[in-house]
């Protein structure tokens, strides 16, 4: 087949390759808020490079050298240390592919290696550049592609907090500009002569500054408000039977653990699916992770580090020092499916899985990960080492002149970080509430007993859902008062930030439920209704100390005052002293009804990779489907017909075969007769089927004839002819 690229105006090709290469780019903008992808860069880069080699025609024996160096080194580039050149981690890379290859062949896919699937990502980008290329420059055809374009972003942004507002602008301005040139060009070969070079190069001018001014002009415009509702909140509460009337208009989630925090608020209904067991001495929480950006929605982490070996490192997640008194024990977790992410208590020394795997974690984040040799893996339990604290607070109250690590420029910036439109009410109740407090310990404790002493109520039910422009802290200081641990969490955060006081939300799983206690021992069960935020706040030659703002819920953390000095050494308000507001029943939650984001056991943190491979099988499957249609689509199409017997299958068996005749590139031309165009096809493959087809067609056509009968003489004629267009 001859290249049709070499036909069509420069400038024209041009706009067609970038288009191609714009619109498979808005497949890729998505993974940054879909997953936990961080290098969405590589994967457009190679994007690019395709379509350069296939604009400038490159031939293929060198793309396929350019292409797999590329894919290496960005390989190397993500998962490796060292250099490129050096020679042994292609070894590795090559082992690990193998091992890989043997675990595809066994469906093994959720073992796979990032390295795998970062190939198999590559392979599928590459596989889809070349079929758009196909679809625009062979068959001038796109619309197919850029109708799903529209609907996978337009579900993405529906189902997730990716905003396709201009996503959607963008395709349909590239999707019109390449189905107008497109069309041009199929008129072109068809033998139209439009117009002269000057005069069409004038046309396509005026088609661009068309289609973007209508783009423009529809994007100004007035528009009506939805006329439906939004059909997330009414899925998640049919699929919980909470699709109540008052649930449609606010997102109902379900308790666990999740890591996308970027939009808090709204209700959610409980879940008792057991997380883990522990084996344990003492009642403690149980950490993920930390986060440390407030959007003024919710929270984000500091663009992540590569993880770190843990052994080695331990001091870089420890959470308060060797002046906080504390004792030495040791727990026992036992999964209740295996997991790529741990829990462990505060002041963590050691880590023993269960399994043979090493431990890795994030020093931003504080998040630990189990790992087997240099990717990620699960295990079913470990046992862990830990200082169990009690916290004096005659030492905390003492502890307010910054030490170096909080005099560190960049410790400050993210640690008292706020988003630039919070409003001043927030800053100015943060100053309200501290007034006359004099030192750290006390400015802290003011701010957490905030929330118990007003009028605040714990609720999971009826929790508002920031709107556009809306801050989630100052909606609930301020409007609702209404809320679960994720409000509270936050809002203490923000109100101690505003003091210039770092702070930090962290999350994980509350204690559990005591299920057994036997000699110097105890077992709890923790579920995903035991998911928690709470509060950490930073004291200068101390550490990381907890705090827990929400209402229910209390600290299971001791902190002691030293008698020894006298009563003076009372602060002025103790929390245990204070009695909590009762609660209507509606409105009273145990303590394992916390929140965070919609979860299961299994990481979602890695669903992406699952969400990629299984998208790579379909695309492939789909193109490899596409690429035999003849070899499995005739064969249906001969048996449909062969068993039809309607008055009409003689004519559309007929005209199928005539279609199927012109993509062979034996075209009947506008003014040939049928009897004419049969002795064409006959000559072409030296018999005369298509003669004798075509007499008995025309004794239907033009005599009338009865056609079912006719049909079932000619079907056997029919069949070995369109078996001979599709080879």
């Amino acid at each position: 087949m001859k290249q049709y690229s070499l036909h069509v105006n420069k400038w024209v090709s041009v706009l067609l390759y970038v288009g191609s290469f714009l619109l498979l780019w808005e497949w890729l903008k998505p993974l940054r808020v879909l997953t936990d992808t961080g290098q969405i860069q590589y994967f457009v880069i190679f994007l690019g490079l395709s379509f350069l080699l296939l604009m400038f025609s490159v031939p293929f024996y060198i793309q396929l050298p350019v292409k797999i160096t590329f894919i290496l080194y960005t390989i190397h580039s993500l998962y490796k240390e060292g250099s490129f050149f050096s020679s042994g981690w292609m070894g590795d890379f090559l082992s690990l592919i193998q091992q890989d290859l043997q675990r595809f062949f066994t469906f093994q896919i959720y073992d796979f290696s990032n390295e795998f699937r970062s190939l198999l990502f590559f392979i599928l980008l590459w596989l889809m550049a070349y079929l758009v290329y196909f679809w625009i420059f062979y068959q001038k055809r796109i619309f197919v592609f850029i109708a799903l374009t529209v609907i996978y972003v337009a579900i993405v942004d529906t189902f997730s907090p990716y905003d396709a507002t201009y996503a959607i602008m963008r395709v349909v301005t590239i999707g019109f500009l390449l189905l107008g040139f497109l069309h041009a060009e199929r008129l072109k070969s068809k033998g139209f002569n439009l117009m002269n070079v000057s005069s069409k190069n004038r046309f396509f001018v005026f088609f661009l500054l068309f289609t973007m001014g209508s783009m423009t002009f529809a994007y100004f415009a007035p528009k009506a408000a939805p006329q439906w509702p939004d059909p997330v909140p009414f899925l998640k509460g049919y699929a919980t039977g909470e699709e109540g009337e008052g649930n449609i208009a606010s997102t109902v989630q379900k308790v666990g653990y999740g890591v996308d925090d970027s939009q808090l608020g709204g209700p959610f209904v409980g879940d008792d699916t057991v997380v883990f067991r522990a084996q344990a001495y003492e009642d403690h929480y149980w950490k993920i992770e930390s986060k440390d950006i407030y959007t003024g929605k919710g929270w984000e982490a500091t663009e992540n580090e590569r993880n770190v070996p843990l052994s080695g490192n331990e001091s870089r997640l420890s959470s308060y020092g060797e002046g906080v008194k504390s004792r030495e024990l040791k727990a026992t977790v036992s999964l209740e499916r295996p997991s790529m992410h741990l829990m462990y208590p505060s002041q963590l020394l050691t880590i023993e899985p269960f399994e043979l795997a090493s431990i890795r974690f994030n020093p931003i984040t504080e998040k630990l990960y189990p790992y087997a040799g240099e990717r990620f893996t699960e295990i079913d339990g470990y046992e862990v080492t830990y200082r169990y604290p009690e916290f004096q607070v005659e030492v905390l109250q003492s502890s307010n002149n910054p030490d170096a690590l909080e005099n560190n420029p960049e410790f400050q910036k993210r640690y008292t970080q706020l988003p630039d439109e919070l409003p001043g009410r927030v800053k100015e109740l943060a100053r309200e509430i501290t007034e006359g407090k004099t030192n750290r310990y006390d400015q802290v404790k003011a701010v957490e007993q905030y929330f118990r002493l007003n009028s605040f109520v714990y609720d999971t039910k009826d929790v508002a859902v920031p709107e556009e422009g809306q801050d989630y802290v100052d909606q609930f200081l301020f409007e609702t008062k209404r809320g679960y641990c994720d409000n509270f969490s936050t809002s203490m955060i923000v109100l101690l930030r505003a003091l210039d006081i770092p702070a930090r939300w962290v999350k994980g799983y509350t204690d559990g439920e005591e299920i057994q206690s036997g000699a110097g021992t105890r077992m709890f069960e923790v579920t995903q209704n035991n998911a928690h935020s709470w509060v950490e706040v930073y004291f200068p030659e101390i550490g990381w100390i907890p705090f827990e703002p929400t209402k229910s819920f209390t600290s299971p953390y001791e902190f002691t005052y030293d008698l020894s000095l006298g009563e003076n050494s009372t602060p002025e308000v103790i929390e245990e002293e204070r009695p909590i507001t009762p609660k209507e029943p509606s409105q009273e939650k145990p303590k394992q009804e916390s929140e965070t984001r919609e979860n299961t056991a299994a990481d979602i943190e890695w669903s992406w990779k699952k969400t990629i491979a299984i998208i790579s099988g379909l695309l492939m499957i789909i193109f490899i489907l596409y690429v035999t249609r003849n070899k499995w689509f005739l064969p249906l199409l001969i048996h449909y017909y062969k068993a039809e017997r309607k008055e009409r299958t003689f004519e559309k068996a007929y005209f199928l075969l005539l279609n199927q005749l012109a993509k062979q590139g034996i075209k009947r031309k506008d003014n040939q007769t049928l009897r004419a165009y049969a002795k064409q096809v006959d000559a072409r493959f030296e018999t005369n089927d298509m003669t004798r087809l075509t007499v008995s067609y025309e004794k239907v056509l033009y005599r009338k004839e009865e056609s079912i009968a006719e049909w079932n003489q000619s079907a056997k004629l029919w069949e070995n002819l369109i078996k001979k267009a599709g080879s």
